[in-house]
């Protein structure tokens, strides 16, 4: 059995670390200021949720000793919009604490080190599908922040930490009130507005994955012996879901409800990223797509 260390206890974090448990590891979980209340609605029952801050470095490795982890799972960050609002604050806790976390995992006696990067890494001029072999040269802070992440975890590689580095496209799934991704927040509106509580939305094409799809990923990457050194996957839906037809999703589940958008609808296109790495290498392909994903994401929130 697998003993694994999920740092972070948001959205992705709490879906990783039940889904981390479905797969038979053995789980603590972490965060700076723990969720309690929601990660025991979402979160896997009866694992720890301790308390530790990623740019705490004996914290980490203490809490890596205690726990016996070999896989660190490091899903803590700044969102994109935060990043924009207080640069300083999502530099130091997106690239300098996966540097302190690489660094505390190794110490702490971790053979394993899986980071949550973004597919805000990519050029945002870059025509799809995107593969893990394009360049790197984010416009955004978060996007730099998440660059110099994956720079800082790979140098430990040579020093003998297996890292793998996943970048997820635009994630939604049931988040913590006042956090989580810029998709994950205009999915919640889009949700309220069809239940008549919401107001206006902005809807944009672009590549939409469920959080429970993510968090399957990143267990199967957590959790095979079998992959190369320092590898990196992308995982996304493989195809861009249309404004209209994300609008569509979400009236058909609200009855025919409309709901009000502000023009324009859409916007530039994005390329879906090239996830045949992951889907040869680990056979992962998503359960749900948009549809199924905002239905399963209210029975989620409905049961909990």
């Amino acid at each position: 059995m697998s003993a694994a260390l999920v740092l972070g206890a948001g959205q992705v974090g709490t879906f990783t670390a039940r889904r981390l448990v479905d797969d038979g590891a053995a789980v603590v979980a972490a965060d700076a200021v723990p969720p309690c209340g929601f990660f025991a609605r979402f979160g896997p029952p009866e694992v720890e949720l301790a308390a530790v801050d990623v740019l705490d470095h004996e914290g980490v490795v203490a809490l890596v000793r205690r726990t016996r982890a070999d896989v660190v799972v490091l899903a803590a960050g700044i969102d994109a919009e935060s990043c924009r609002r207080d640069p300083v604050t999502g530099w130091s806790v997106n690239a300098r604490g996966a540097e302190v976390v690489g660094d505390a995992a190794l110490v702490g006696g971790a053979s394993r080190l899986v980071l949550v990067s973004s597919f805000a890494v990519y050029a945002p001029a870059l025509s799809g599908p995107i593969p893990e072999t394009a360049p790197t040269a984010p416009r955004t802070v978060y996007g730099r922040s998440k660059a110099a992440a994956e720079t800082a975890v790979r140098r430990l590689g040579d020093q003998g930490l297996d890292v793998r580095i996943v970048r997820p496209c635009a994630v939604y799934g049931p988040g913590r009130p006042g956090f989580g991704s810029r998709s994950t927040r205009l999915v919640d509106r889009l949700l309220l507005a069809a239940l008549g509580t919401g107001g206006a939305c902005d809807i944009e094409d672009e590549e939409y994955m469920y959080v429970k799809d993510l968090a399957r990923a990143l267990s199967l990457v957590a959790l095979d012996t079998h992959l190369p050194r320092q590898v990196t996957f992308n995982v996304g839906a493989g195809a861009v879901t249309d404004a209209h037809a994300l609008l569509q999703a979400v009236e058909r589940l609200a009855q025919g409800q409309r709901i009000e958008t502000r023009p324009p609808l859409g916007g530039a296109r994005r390329f879906p990223l090239d996830v045949s790495r992951i889907r040869r290498r680990l056979a992962f392909q998503p359960q749900f797509d948009i549809a199924a994903g905002l239905k399963d994401y209210l029975e989620t929130v409905a049961a909990s």
